[in-house]
């Protein structure tokens, strides 16, 4: 049986919602779909989300999640002390503001093995 999604989203931390999708009660497309929908709802508010990586977590999905620990599991990173290849990565300052790295830093490629 299906769970309702918000319900699923609202009710599981990161390590619940991996749970929920191994065991194929959710699709990591859901749960990207729900996190996209809930940013959309509040980051006008909050103006949190520097960037956003909707299409590279689609493509992510389409071409095969990594397993993990957190496999499927959307989340938000912080613009500081992670670089991600090909991503202009500020860390917040405006010295850094043309930096783009060429490959990941050693954080964001466990992140990424992580799932």
């Amino acid at each position: 049986m299906a769970l309702e999604i918000d319900t699923a989203y609202t009710e599981n931390d990161a390590l619940g919602l991996a749970g929920l999708v191994k065991r194929e009660q959710v699709s990591p497309a859901e749960l990207l779909q729900q996190a996209m929908e809930r940013a959309d709802r509040v980051n006008g508010k909050l103006n949190a989300i520097v960037q956003r990586f909707d299409q590279r977590a689609q493509n992510t999905i389409a071409t095969g999640v990594p397993k993990g620990a957190f496999s499927g599991v959307p989340f938000l990173v912080k613009d500081l002390l992670l670089e991600l290849a090909g991503t202009p990565t500020t860390g917040g300052s405006v010295f850094f503001q043309d930096y783009t790295p060429l490959k990941n830093s050693a954080l964001a490629s466990r992140y990424e093995k992580a799932g």
